[in-house]
């Protein structure tokens, strides 16, 4: 069964995408050669593009299919930049890209379609998720090769195209932006710190032991099991309605025009105010953990920040959080 895995791992070494179908009896692995599901790009990836090029020319729909010398009919423009069908094909998005006028051919918007039409990419479909009914751990992990740090790998069977999860390293970016004052800071704090100056070594330590007692209770650790009780983190209104408070913020200085974030982020979002109120383990006598005004409040700086990074920063998060006065 692992054999057609590593024949398609080999085949990605040599840049082939290929398929395996299982027929009960044999696995055939093969490289198709066109057609199907690897002739074609789903709209949801080239759609933003193919507009903001568009919008970048300043042109119409119809003088902007002229100016590619006809290439492009002026309603497939209209059809691919609104997604209306599921997939678009390689040759017409490279017709696209050939017939750009020169003042965009570099820009950075013309480079990503390229990558996504000219790259190694193969683009399938999940055709049905079963519930087996089985509950197993999940770990995060992050996947670090010779300690450098990538977004996109290779794994699972046969070579599916993974991400690694950057929103926990991008959260104190987001929460406290790098500023010229506080780079200045940082710099000349990293300076007392190497002359002795300052000494967080107590400090970290007792942050350090801290969060490894909430988290051993919460995982109920044999050491600690039974001396400390289990408490969960309680979900208020208040919560979802400071959530909700923020998404019609954020879609108010959103352009007309498709979101750039899904309903994920929110879940996300709430998961690391519940992670954030675990620190008042001990604050309260209470058997459960409310999430805390402080917690909520960075959830939804987090919330507004990484909105505008995923919607390519079309809104300034200044200005949703100086509407929800944050």
């Amino acid at each position: 069964k692992n054999l057609p895995s590593d024949e398609m791992y080999l085949l990605l070494l040599l840049g082939k995408v290929a398929r395996v179908d299982d027929f009960g009896n044999a696995m055939i692995v093969t490289v198709p050669k066109r057609g199907g599901l690897f002739d074609n790009l789903p709209s949801i990836a080239i759609k933003h593009s193919v507009k903001n090029l568009r919008n970048m020319s300043g042109l119409s729909q119809s003088k902007f299919s002229k100016a590619l010398g006809g290439s492009i009919s002026r309603s497939f423009l209209a059809e691919a930049e609104i997604g209306y069908h599921r997939r678009v094909r390689r040759s017409a998005m490279t017709r696209l890209l050939y017939a750009l006028p020169r003042d965009i051919q570099d820009n950075q918007e013309a480079i990503y379609l390229q990558g996504l039409v000219t790259g190694g990419l193969a683009w399938d479909e999940v055709l049905e998720i079963v519930d087996t009914g089985r509950e197993e751990s999940t770990y995060d992990i992050e996947v670090r090769p010779d300690g450098k740090k990538i977004e996109n790998f290779l794994g699972g069977y046969g070579g599916i195209f993974l991400h690694n999860s950057a929103i926990e390293d991008r959260m104190l970016c987001r929460l406290h932006r790098l500023t010229k004052e506080r780079f200045v800071e940082l710099a000349r704090s990293q300076m007392r710190l190497a002359l002795g100056e300052i000494d967080v070594g107590k400090g970290a330590q007792k942050i350090r032991d801290h969060l490894t007692l909430v988290y051993a209770i919460e995982t109920e650790h044999p050491l600690v099991k039974g001396r400390f009780p289990k408490k969960p983190v309680l979900l208020t209104p208040e919560a979802f309605e400071a959530i909700e408070k923020a998404r019609n913020a954020i879609l108010e200085f959103i352009p007309k025009g498709s979101v750039g974030f899904s309903a994920r982020l929110e879940n996300m979002v709430l998961r690391f105010a519940c992670s954030a109120s675990l620190l008042n383990y001990f604050s309260s006598e209470l058997d459960y953990i409310p999430v805390s005004d402080d917690a909520l409040k960075y959830a939804v700086q987090l919330y507004v920040e990484e909105a505008s990074i995923r919607s390519r920063e079309t809104f300034k998060p200044e200005d949703v959080l100086k509407k929800l006065k944050l």
